[in-house]
């Protein structure tokens, strides 16, 4: 998921969460859900513990981009 840093700071990355978990509560047999921010991605992370989902890892050198490598935070909320 990604915001327009036009139009961040407008509650947008707020409501596409909320869309996306209204969503994953009409699947009945959904129970939680998972997701993955990059660490040092201070705001993403922060929205998404607004949004009640919870740390429970950190992945060393997931991704990478060019030559640098970056941390993915593993994140979990339930339904």
């Amino acid at each position: 998921m990604y915001v327009s840093g036009k139009v961040r700071q407008r509650g947008f990355g707020y409501h596409l969460v909320q869309a996306a978990l209204a969503e994953a509560q009409d699947h009945k047999g959904l129970r939680l859900i998972q997701l993955t921010v990059t660490a040092g991605n201070d705001a993403a992370f922060n929205l998404y513990q607004r949004c009640g989902f919870i740390q429970f890892g950190l992945e060393p050198l997931a991704v990478r981009v060019g030559e640098d490598y970056f941390d993915k935070i593993h994140m979990w909320r339930e339904l």
